[in-house]
């Protein structure tokens, strides 16, 4: 017995130089295996979607499949596995989940595996196609959940009704689909949204992306001119098969267009769980046109690329003026010419639309788009294969020579690098320069504003917007409106990152100085996107005018207790425009000072004066008293002073009685000496304390923020 050979899904992770194989798995049952799109997460996980026709696909074990099993009646579904090669997760358990995902009716229905993307989350998102209907039957629907389309076939209305209609048991033409998987959750559970895509001709979904908000991006194929954009956004095309026409559409369109379709983040509202659809559009012309892959920048504006024979594809013209130039504007010729085209999901007008942009690329030969990216700076980039031996020279030549510029057997694989267009500017005009500066004049010490207007004049998105500053040694801060900015402490340099800006969006640099050296001081803010080397630059300056002060008379004398009053006038050099605070020091004890005026605002070019006031306090006057001793205690010691000095003179001389008499006389003459010292009281009234007689040197002080100028002047006080 020949058994016939199966192909099977495999993942291999090498390492960075390509010389070691770090991990390898098949994923694979008994039948025919295969995969259509692979994504990476963060954490170096692997999301793989495709399709199977094995009964024994692997489901995972710990994490429970959403759907354990093929469908009843089944032959073919799609898969979905998330696949660790950490080597934590070695073996069995690297398969950290895998489930089917299809429905049965019809049993032999289309299943042709689309693209893969995932989420900061570590959730991940399918796209691909089918024809599988949704009738209500769990055992053969395909599996829908909080879904904005729940019929195959039949688009959504533009507001979906309270309770929505049957769907047609008879619809066979395929729709493209799109479900959201968080794989950490068993069962059900496991799936956050699924839904259709697509009108009533056949759809297909082939590329997707996600943007840092959880927003779907799909693209694909669509023959179905029965879609209706949602009205809160502006298609870039709103009609199939007619890039100049608007609604109501022209029918009778039987080629294929590419289209791009965005998916909410999050439900409708808090009674309707569907997961809306937020974006619609078209992408073709007369001819056939495929979107095959797409991706999404940090502004929701999205790059497609796929196949076109269509030599009226759609690239913008009109706004803004000029228009966006094409890399090639007209179709090279072969069956087909690859397409890249970016489109802006959040434009609400036709002049919010700006920026958008679409080429062909490709030579005489077939050419088509397979994937895309956008990096930070908004540089598109291409790949595919083209058997055009002039699909380098067809167009105008790159910037950087080609690693392999002509064409090595029937078909290559080619590689374009696509740059962002836009340009920066610092617009002025005659009653608005740029940067604004205000003051204009400034006053020394006083902080001036330097505020420079950025605007991306167009065609194309601004990305990776970085303003540059050297300032003086006078900086105070810098800030940034949308961005943020840092210094360089020692030379002074500012970075400002802005980030991204839409046609005709505007961001503000503010720049805030405080010079202190009268004069000019200038400044020059300059700016860079896309990272290109090219510098736009603004320079402006401001004159730093100046006051002086003086104070007459340059003398005063007064009496302690008496006041002492000065003219201060503050004088504009030329001009000054900022309050000037007074003050002074240097006064002695007991004094103070005062101005009838301050602060002090300059009048236009004359100056200004204050009086003032230096208070001083009269020095106190020092009494004393004395109080005499009762006339009793001179009573009675002059009396027996008298006695001592007649008895003295009555005993004969040496007689024992004379000497007694003669010590108490001696006595009684000392007493009457001291009483009076020993007696008396002294008493003194101290008021507080006064301005000391002297000459002092005061200085008074004029401010104005971080300038000061002073004077001196001398205070006599008697």
């Amino acid at each position: 017995m020949v058994q016939t050979p199966h192909s099977h899904v495999f993942v291999s992770q090498l390492n960075s130089g390509g010389t070691t194989l770090l991990y390898s798995t098949y994923i694979s049952g008994s039948g025919t295996d295969i995969a259509s799109g692979m994504a990476i997460d963060s954490r170096g996980d692997v999301f793989v979607t495709g399709t199977t026709t094995s009964a024994d696909f692997p489901t995972s074990a710990i994490i429970l499949p959403f759907q354990g099993a093929r469908a009843a009646g089944a032959t073919n579904q799609f898969f979905a596995s998330e696949v660790s090669t950490s080597a934590s997760n070695a073996g069995s358990s690297s398969l950290l989940y895998s489930t089917y995902f299809g429905g049965s009716n019809p049993a032999n229905g289309a299943v042709q595996g689309g693209g893969v993307a995932g989420d900061s989350n570590g959730n991940f998102y399918i796209t691909g196609t089918t024809n599988f209907l949704h009738l209500g039957n769990v055992a053969t629907d395909f599996p829908l959940a909080n879904a904005f389309q729940g019929c195959l076939d039949v688009a959504p209305p533009a507001t979906p009704p309270t309770t929505p209609p049957p769907c047609p048991s008879n619809a066979t033409a395929t729709d493209a689909f799109v479900a959201k998987f968080n794989p950490k959750v068993s069962g059900s559970g496991s799936v956050l949204y699924s839904t259709y895509v697509g009108g009533s001709g056949d759809d297909s979904g082939i590329g997707i992306a996600v943007d840092s908000g959880f927003n779907a991006y799909v693209t694909g194929s669509t023959k179905s001119g029965d879609f209706v954009p949602p009205t809160t956004v502006r298609p870039y095309q709103a009609c199939l098969g007619n890039p100049t026409s608007s609604a109501p559409c022209p029918g009778g369109v039987t080629k294929s267009d590419a289209f791009v379709a965005k998916i909410g983040s999050s439900p409708t509202s808090s009674t309707n769980p569907a997961f809306p659809l937020n974006y619609f559009s078209y992408l073709g012309g007369s001819g056939t046109d495929v979107g095959l892959a797409i991706a999404v920048d940090a502004i929701q504006n999205v790059r497609v690329t796929g196949y076109t024979d269509s030599a009226d594809f759609p690239l913008k013209t009109g706004s803004p003026t000029p228009p966006p130039v094409p890399v090639q504007s007209t179709f090279g010729g072969g069956a087909a010419d690859v397409f890249v085209a970016r489109i802006d999901t959040t434009a609400t007008t036709a002049s919010t639309g700006l920026g958008e942009w679409g080429t062909y690329l490709g030579g005489a030969g077939d050419d088509r788009g397979t994937g895309v990216a956008v990096d930070p700076n908004g540089i598109t980039y291409v790949t595919g294969d083209t058997s055009s031996s002039d699909f380098i020279s067809h167009i105008t030549p790159p910037l950087t020579p080609s690693f392999q510029p002509t064409l090595s057997g029937s078909s290559d694989v080619f590689v374009s690098k696509i740059g962002g267009i836009s340009q920066l500017s610092f617009p002025t005009s005659s009653t608005t320069p740029n940067p604004a500066i205000s003051p204009s004049p400034v006053g020394s010490g006083n902080q001036v504003t330097f505020t420079y207007t950025i605007t991306n004049e167009g065609p194309d998105t601004a990305y990776g917007i970085i303003f540059t500053d050297v300032v003086p040694a006078s900086f105070n801060s810098a800030s940034a409106s949308p961005g943020q900015c840092i210094q360089t402490p020692v030379t002074g340099f500012i970075t400002c990152t802005i980030g991204t800006l839409n046609v005709n969006a505007t961001a503000t640099v503010k720049v805030l100085l405080t010079p202190t050296t009268p004069g000019q001081v200038g400044n020059t803010g300059s700016v860079t996107a896309n990272g290109s080397p090219t510098v736009v630059s603004a320079p402006g300056s401001v004159v730093v005018t100046d006051f002086q002060i003086g104070v007459s008379p340059n003398t005063a004398t007064v009496t302690a207790g008496q006041p002492a009053t000065y003219t201060v006038t503050v004088a504009p050099l030329p001009t000054y425009n900022a309050q000037v605070s007074l003050s002074c020091s240097g006064l002695p004890t007991g004094a103070t000072c005062g101005f009838s005026t301050t602060p002090v605002t300059i009048p236009s070019n004359s100056p200004v004066t204050s009086t003032m006031t230096i208070n001083t306090t009269a020095r106190p006057v020092t009494t004393a008293a004395m109080r005499s001793m009762p006339g009793r205690g001179y009573g009675t010691w002059l009396p027996v002073s008298g006695l001592a000095l007649l008895g003295v003179g009555v005993w004969p001389r040496g007689s024992r009685r004379r000497r007694l008499l003669g010590g108490i006389f001696a006595i009684g003459i000392l007493a009457l000496i001291l009483l009076p010292a020993c007696g008396g009281k002294k008493t003194t009234t101290t008021p507080a304390a006064g301005t000391p007689a002297g000459t002092y040197p005061v200085i008074v002080d004029a401010r104005s923020g971080n300038t000061t100028h002073s004077s001196t002047v001398t205070l006599v006080v008697q």
